[in-house]
């Protein structure tokens, strides 16, 4: 019997036939669907294949929760008649509550009582895989966003492309894809000609070491100015520029050099590449964001160009115009696409023609079932040039590339100027959240890494905006607007998730208790009849009986939301539209507010509590997978803001708990913290790499290594700037934040020292589920240096190792969130499969 069977079968239903292109198995609305298509199509003698499709998602509660129009279901006669007559009929209970006949529509309402109960236990089963579906099983979909070019500006647009690349991306791997995620840079063409010359003359290698994008840009508009300054000198003098002899001229040959393979010409444009690069991939990891390929117009290679060029000219698409090549669109039967350049008279490649040999290589090497091209409306002519042009080549999959393309971004200033790149634009935002955060300076005071927390709200806030409306709209850029925890905004999400997690921490009920939860609507909000054997006055009995009314009312709309949250990412999945998303969230966060204000949590009988504890907390893991879907971090998760966690080993391993935290993130408190409640032994594990970088070996031979548990302990060490005996929180403290820092070398520590780093196994948890793997392992999923703080925690009262039932305790006393390794394992497994 498979899950779907049993969990039916706990609430005395059957699972209707499955339709197909339905996914019961993990959308509950998928599951209503194929019951109503089952009843129709008997009472209605419609085949099932006509119905199911017809049955339309609400975007209205008021409207049901599925809408018919009945004319797509080809019958005769007076169909207000038959919609009347079939809603009438129609068998409820079970998964529907009731069917409303509106003129030749019927509106289909699912039944709370079986929402409440399956849809619940549904997502805290499922946890962060709630929402996921095969839809695009043994599907390929490569994605094609962000693609800046490199010395220029990294624009508002492109900082679009970057969100709404990164939403879709996560959104079809979260729908069964394999998606391969692809950086498309501008790293060719005669710009870099003009960058060589500009470098030559304006450039130093230790700018470009520190800071690659800021200094190659500044370094183009320093010869862009000076090209334009000779350009208006011949001008004046009534001169024509010397093609060969200018500053222009030298670009064109500098590039004409780099497509002929010159080896000097190619090392200078290999090394602007690559520490550009190495620059990007920092800063969108601030947003979420890595990929799988960073690739570029330069990485065509020359044989698909001629054959783009060969194949071009066969079909008769090319045009010759004063030694120039191009397409004449409107010769070829296409007048709206004009013509396009696809070769210089010098012989040098052009745009789209590298985008035609970049596409029909993607097709080679990934066989792709779909490719997104996730470009600016700007571009929308380009992109049909491209798209048609390949099609007209006779590549018949040119119909399986999707062009996603979005509005401009307006008002993009700060008081500094104008943002130009996109860690501009981020510390921006940051100095901005930071100076709101300082106006309340209690609560201030009270934020143990207040900068960390500002770019992670921050960030949010510029996603969420940029998301909000519909991605073919232009916006408003609005800074106060924008970072306000008041109104739609992402730091209001943030606090909706803070608040959620609150609940369920001041609570104090494990996760595993909620599983058994009597999720009916009685114990949730009570019944008249409940009400009536308390004899009540007539007053208090009208007043319960009005709150009563508004818990019913209030909880039904709320697991109503959230039993649609499959539906919303399916339907958004269709449109391509981030604002899908956002705008669900804001509605489930909305919505809980308000049912959150009629049910109590705390003081209730522990039976309810309980009931409505597992509500809120099946919203909280909606929000935070919605959040995680949109590529934002909730900004208070524990871990990724310096906080501790205590991490639970196996019983039958080591059976005790160790307080880890992110090694970077070390303060001289939190170490002092760590070693009052532990062991003192401060330990921290690191990945094999970084233990390598900083030339670490095992404190004696692995093959001589005779501990129980196999914890491969290396030479102990202090940092050497800034510390005196070593042994101090300040010194141990600044000892482990620097082994968890990028920049700190191995000469940077003394040997031997008071921390002892550990090297974790190469494939972390799934290779070895300690307590050394999992610190490095939480490191990697919260994208933080792969170095962790550790220390195993000891009673006050005897100094015994604390088990499981102490820990809990002492989670509970300083409010620290507390896992175990298996549980992290289930997490890893279902985000990274």
């Amino acid at each position: 019997m498979d899950a779907l069977t049993q969990n039916l079968k706990k609430l005395d239903l059957v699972a209707p036939p499955s339709i197909e292109g339905s996914f019961p198995e993990s959308n509950t609305v998928d599951l209503c669907r194929n019951y109503i298509t089952e009843q129709l199509s008997h009472l209605a003698g419609v085949d099932k294949s006509i119905i199911y499709p017809a049955l339309e998602w609400c975007q209205v509660l008021e409207k049901g929760d599925l809408l018919l129009p009945l004319p797509r279901l080809r019958l005769k006669g007076n169909l207000d008649e038959l919609a009347v007559e079939l809603a009438e009929k129609f068998p409820l209970g079970g998964y529907i509550d009731r069917v409303v006949p509106q003129g030749k529509f019927l509106q289909f309402y699912f039944n709370p009582s079986f929402l409440l109960k399956y849809v619940t236990k549904d997502v805290l089963t499922r946890t962060s895989d709630f929402g996921s579906a095969p839809l695009g099983k043994n599907k390929k979909v490569v994605i094609e966003f962000s693609s800046p070019n490199i010395a220029k500006p990294f624009h508002a647009g492109h900082l679009r492309s970057t969100i709404i690349g990164g939403f879709l991306a996560n959104l079809h791997e979260k729908l069964g894809w394999d998606v391969i995620r692809m950086n498309y840079l501008g790293d060719w063409g005669k710009q870099f000609g003009v960058l060589a010359v500009g470098f030559n003359k304006y450039g130093s290698e230790a700018e470009l070491e520190a800071n690659p994008i800021q200094h190659l840009f500044d370094v183009y508009v320093k010869i862009n100015n000076d090209i334009k300054a000779e350009q208006e000198a011949a001008e004046a003098k009534g001169e024509t520029l010397d093609p060969i002899n200018s500053i222009d001229g030298e670009a064109r040959a500098f590039f004409k050099s780099m497509e002929n393979g010159d080896e000097n010409a190619i090392a200078l444009w290999k090394k602007f590449r690559e520490l550009s690069i190495e620059k990007y991939i920092d800063t969108y990891a601030r947003l979420n964001i890595k990929y799988d390929v960073y690739s570029g117009e330069s990485q065509v290679s020359a044989d698909v160009m001629k054959d783009v060029s060969k194949t071009l000219s066969e079909k008769g698409m090319i045009t010759e115009d004063r030694g120039a090549l191009l397409i004449d669109f409107k010769s070829l039967g296409q007048k709206k696409l004009g013509k396009v350049l696809v070769q210089k008279s010098d012989g040098t490649s052009l745009y789209i023609t590298r985008d035609l040999g970049a596409a029909i290589e993607r097709k080679q090497k990934y066989n792709f079932d779909k490719m997104i091209y996730v470009i600016a409306t700007q571009q929308d002519l380009h992109v049909k040039q491209f798209f048609t042009a390949l099609e007209m080549m006779g590549n018949k999959w040119a119909k399986d590339l999707v062009h996603v393309n979005f509005g401009m971004v307006l008002g993009m200033s700060t008081r500094k100027g104008t943002v130009v790149f996109l860690d501009d634009i981020l510390e921006a935002v940051k100095e901005k959240m930071l100076e709101i955060m300082k106006t309340n300076e209690e609560k201030f005071a009270q934020v143990e890494d207040p900068e960390k927390v500002a770019d992670l709200v921050g960030i949010s806030a510029v996603m969420i905006q940029d998301m909000q409306a519909k991605r073919i709209n232009n916006y408003e850029f609005a800074w106060e607007r924008m970072l306000s925890s008041e109104g739609d905004t992402g730091p209001y999400l943030q606090y909706a998730h803070s608040r959620l997690r609150s609940i369920q921490r001041n609570a104090g009920v494990p996760d595993a208790e909620l599983l058994d939860a009597d999720m009916s609507l009685e114990t949730l909000c009570g019944s008249i009849d409940k009400l009536k054997e308390q004899n009540l006055s007539e007053e208090d009995f009208e007043k319960k009986s009005k709150l009563l009314e508004s818990q019913l009312e209030k909880t039904k709309a709320l697991i109503r939301i959230m039993a649609s949250y499959p539906d919303t990412l399916r339907y958004a999945s269709k449109n391509y539209e981030p604002s899908t998303v956002v705008t669900y969230l804001f509605k489930l966060t909305h919505q809980f507010s308000s049912t959150y204000k009629v049910l109590r949590v705390l003081g209730e009988e522990r039976e309810i509590m309980i009931a409505r504890l597992a509500l809120f907390s099946a919203v909280r893991q909606i929000l935070h997978n919605g959040l995680v879907l949109l590529g934002i971090t909730p900004a208070l998760e524990a871990f990724k803001n310096g906080e501790f966690l205590v991490v639970m080993d196996d019983e039958d391993r080591e059976n005790e708990g160790d307080l880890i935290m992110a090694a970077e993130l070390m303060t001289t408190e939190r170490m002092a913290f760590l070693v009052k409640h532990s062991s003192g032994f401060v330990c921290v594990p690191l990945s094999t790499e970084r233990a390598d970088e900083l030339n670490l070996p095992f404190m004696i031979p692995e093959d001589k290594m005779t501990d129980r548990h196999g914890t491969a302990y290396t030479v102990t060490v202090d940092y050497a700037d800034g510390t005196t005996t070593g042994i101090s929180a300040h010194d141990r403290g600044l000892t482990a934040k620097m082994l968890g820092t990028k920049s700190s070398k191995a000469d940077d520590f003394l040997r031997p020292g008071h921390i002892c780093p550990l090297r974790a196994k190469p494939g972390l948890l799934r290779e070895r589920p300690g307590h050394t793997e999992a610190a490095v392992q939480l490191c990697e999923l919260t994208g933080l240096q792969p170095a962790g703080a550790i220390c195993e925690l000891v009673r006050d009262e005897d100094g015994l190792m604390m088990r499981l039932d102490d820990c809990w305790k002492f989670a509970q006393k300083y409010n620290i969130k507390i896992i175990t390794i298996k549980e992290l394992l289930e997490y890893l497994n279902q985000t990274t499969v």
